[in-house]
């Protein structure tokens, strides 16, 4: 590692920047939260404009989680708040990064598998074609749109197409257990469609490794 071992961390307190910022320290990364909705130090709020550009000045990676959840009732209101979370609070931090005079060297931002599309049945690498049909991949278009300030400013930068991530701590597979283990569980809707997922481990250490190597960026799924 090089001498500048701050990693700046959004969303440092979900389930997977929990899990990530263990991991990270124990390694001998200093992991420094960085609040979403916060106007104050340390922080930043895509409703107000407002980022703490100092306390990103000379970190050695920037990652973004932070976001509105989507497991909730999609009213409009919802909707709103899930597309401006992501792709507010990533053009902010974005354009905050590419005008800092010590930059990061990688900015690894969440984005979604749904970037291509919700009907597709091949296997889908980084190359595979992408859609904004629909409100999750519309969403996910305008996220990673964010962060072309960041790309544009000399900052390798890194879009994390994940799907969706499997717990015991936390999230949709926590929720189902109880049922499960009661022997109540079944098959999810029809129970023949296709679900993509990934296990919170192996998201780390991907994230991991894409922040460790030089030659990654772009999109990683």
């Amino acid at each position: 590692m090089t001498a500048r071992r701050r990693i700046i961390l959004t969303g440092a307190t979900g389930l997977i920047g929990s899990a990530l910022s263990q991991r990270l320290t124990s390694i001998g990364y200093e992991v420094i939260p960085f609040r979403s909705r916060h106007d104050g130090p340390g922080g930043f709020n895509h409703l107000t404009g407002k980022i703490d550009r100092e306390a990103l000045e000379g970190a050695h990676a920037v990652i973004h989680l932070a976001g509105e959840s989507i497991a909730q009732s999609w009213d409009e209101a919802a909707k709103e708040r899930i597309l401006a979370s992501r792709r507010d609070g990533t053009r902010l931090l974005s354009e905050a990064l590419a005008g800092l005079k010590q930059k990061p060297e990688v900015f690894l931002s969440m984005s979604g598998i749904n970037r291509y599309g919700l009907t597709r049945k091949e296997i889908l690498d980084e190359t595979a074609t992408v859609s904004a049909e629909g409100f999750l991949p519309a969403v996910t278009e305008a996220w990673e749109n964010a962060t072309l300030s960041a790309s544009e400013g000399g900052i390798r930068t890194v879009l994390l197409r994940t799907s969706l991530v499997l717990s015991a701590k936390g999230g949709g597979l926590r929720k189902m257990l109880p049922a499960f283990r009661l022997g109540l569980g079944g098959p999810i809707g029809g129970g023949r469609q296709r679900m993509c997922w990934i296990g919170l481990p192996d998201l780390i250490e991907l994230i991991l490794w894409a922040m460790e190597n030089p030659a990654v960026h772009g999109p990683v799924n």
